[in-house]
């Protein structure tokens, strides 16, 4: 998905909710998308680097969810 896409797609979402286009809830709405999207990129690749440390039999420190086995 292009950058182009997914922005027109986070705009369909926050319209769908009842938010509309120039007001301070339709930014926040985009900006609440973004963060939780950023979030779930870190949470998905902590636990990536987690399951390969499974996979070489070593603890993987985790960047925000402390010390895993």
């Amino acid at each position: 998905m292009t950058p182009e896409e997914r922005r027109a797609a986070d705009e369909a979402q926050c319209l769908h909710y009842g938010f509309r286009r120039g007001t301070d809830g339709f930014a926040g709405c985009l900006q609440r998308i973004d963060l939780d999207r950023r979030a779930q990129s870190r949470y998905n690749s902590d636990m990536l680097m987690m399951q390969m440390s499974y996979d070489l039999d070593h603890p993987y420190y985790g960047h925000r969810y402390g010390r895993h086995w």
